[in-house]
C-alpha cells in the first residue's frame, strides 16, 4: 500500500487508497481507484488521478495493473472486505467496516 501518499477529500478526510473490487476469470481482484500522477504528490486533489465512482472501473483496473497495484483473491467476500478498507489498522478499519456491515446489512433489507 501506499505510504504516506494521501489525497485530502471534500470531507476533511485523506486517503490513500480508494478501492473497488471485480470477477474475473479465475477469481476476484481488487484495485485502488485514485493514482498520484507524479512521485512524490502533495494531497492537493490536483495532484491525484481519481476514477472512483464515475463509471471508470474498467480505466482505473488498467491503471492499476500498469501500476503492479491489483491484488487477485480467490473469495468474493475476501475482496469485498478488502475493497472496503480491511487492509487498513486501528480506528480506521474499524470505521471501515462498520460502514461495511451497514451497507451490506442495508442490501440485505432491499431483498
Amino acid at each position: 500500500m501506499r505510504e504516506g501518499q494521501s489525497v485530502s477529500n471534500t470531507d476533511g478526510s485523506t486517503s490513500s487508497h480508494k478501492m473497488a473490487w471485480g470477477e474475473e476469470d479465475k477469481g476476484y481482484s481488487v484495485n485502488p481507484t485514485i493514482f498520484p500522477k507524479k512521485t512524490n504528490p502533495s494531497k492537493d486533489p490536483k495532484d491525484w488521478k481519481d476514477l472512483s465512482g464515475k463509471g471508470d472501473e474498467m480505466e482505473a483496473y488498467k491503471e492499476a495493473r500498469k501500476r503492479g497495484e491489483v491484488v487477485k483473491f480467490k473469495s468474493k467476500k475476501r475482496a469485498e472486505r478488502v475493497a472496503a478498507g480491511s487492509w487498513k489498522k486501528g480506528k480506521d478499519k474499524r470505521a471501515s467496516m462498520k460502514s461495511f456491515r451497514k451497507l451490506r446489512k442495508s442490501r440485505r433489507n432491499e431483498k
